[in-house]
């Protein structure tokens, strides 16, 4: 299929997605999208996105705003529908009169929002959080440091994860919070550089911060089971991000290999080569099945934690791998700004870490084998 074809059929979709968010309201439309449409159009969004040219991570996550980039549905997958920045799952959560006033500014992108259940000792053991809310009347108060939030800078609002029980912990003693922008005792903290550049995480610091009982999202307690739904969908966006940008590097690695003549002939007909490419070629078409399996598994309401463990691990260990051979066979012009690929040789690093680590992703498929 031509890149024009694929253009217009992204196109569709996201179209298609906005009239049945807008037709049949916030809630309900999150929840009637198939997660399967929106895993296939982010691995499109994420193929085309360097050669869009448009910015690439910008104030969110999202690719861009940039029309061209909007019609290949960066901008709807990304930043709308499957990232922290935008309307996930945990919007369902939401009392009615909390949805009304902030999801249809949500929904049109006019505001933003961030996941915040990392702690400074609380990284892959997410239950050894120590942020706590303590209730005080109609209100909960809230206390402690969270890190390495994305979007924490801009969102107009934090969807804040804390022990409202310390016996319980994780099983039952978790509960999550809408705290908004500009709520006293909430601030956001020092910026956190990464690896990729440009403008990374951040701290976000509540200190007796108060909230009404009415900004809990779901029950008080079962905040962790909340955050490990998230973190499943989320870990399907990233293999689906990974797909599209193995795409790429497979596609732009395999027009040099045919232009670049070298002793001769193409570089790309030398066995050295060309074997590196055939298994890029080999590992973004498992990847590729890998997510797709997942978006049909989340579709039939089935059990994803194996099935993401799989896919977020292939997949982001696969990008890794063809970031690295796309550079090797670009040669010297590989390693320069002018292409980007050391940009996205950056970016993925991250993504073996966010959302998961690697080796959380293993033990959890070990966990599934009654290990």
């Amino acid at each position: 299929i031509s890149v024009a074809v694929e253009l217009v059929l992204g196109m569709l979709i996201a179209l298609a997605m906005h009239r049945v968010i807008f037709a049949r309201g916030a809630v309900r439309a999150i929840a009637l999208i198939p997660y399967g449409i929106v895993t296939v159009v982010a691995a499109y969004s994420w193929r085309y996105a360097y050669e869009l040219d448009s910015g690439w991570i910008p104030k969110l996550l999202g690719l861009s705003s940039d029309p061209l980039a909007g019609s290949t549905g960066s901008f709807l997958a990304i930043a709308c529908l499957s990232g922290p920045e935008g309307p996930t799952g945990l919007v369902q959560g939401m009392k009615p009169a909390l949805q009304q006033r902030l999801l249809p500014p949500f929904l049109r992108a006019e505001i933003s929002a961030c996941f915040a259940l990392t702690e400074p000792d609380a990284g892959s053991d997410n239950q050894s959080m120590k942020t706590r809310a303590v209730k005080d009347g109609d209100q909960w108060v809230l206390n402690g440091t969270k890190h390495f939030i994305t979007n924490g800078q801009h969102a107009d609002f934090a969807q804040v994860f804390a022990v409202t029980d310390r016996e319980k912990k994780a099983a039952g003693g978790v509960t999550c919070f809408v705290v908004e922008k500009g709520t006293p005792g909430f601030s956001v903290g020092k910026s956190q550089a990464v690896i990729y550049g440009g403008e990374g995480p951040c701290e976000l610091v509540f200190e007796d911060c108060r909230v009404p009982e009415e900004n809990v999202i779901g029950e008080v307690g079962m905040g962790f089971y909340a955050a490990m739904q998230f973190l499943t969908g989320g870990r399907a966006n990233i293999a689906a991000m990974c797909v599209g940008l193995g795409d790429y590097l497979l596609r732009t690695s395999v027009e040099y290999a045919r232009n670049r003549v070298q002793f001769g002939k193409p570089i790309g007909k030398m066995q050295g080569v060309s074997f590196q490419l055939a298994d890029m070629a080999l590992e973004v078409e498992l990847a590729r099945l890998a997510a797709y399996k997942l978006a049909w598994l989340a579709d039939q309401g089935e059990s994803l934690i194996q099935a993401a463990a799989f896919s977020k691990l292939y997949a982001t260990e696969m990008v890794g791998r063809a970031a690295d051979t796309a550079i090797q066979v670009h040669g010297g012009v590989g390693l320069t700004r002018e292409l980007g690929l050391e940009r996205i040789y950056r970016f993925v690093r991250i993504l073996r870490i966010v959302e998961g680590t690697s080796e959380v992703q293993r033990y959890l498929i070990g966990k599934s084998l009654g290990l």
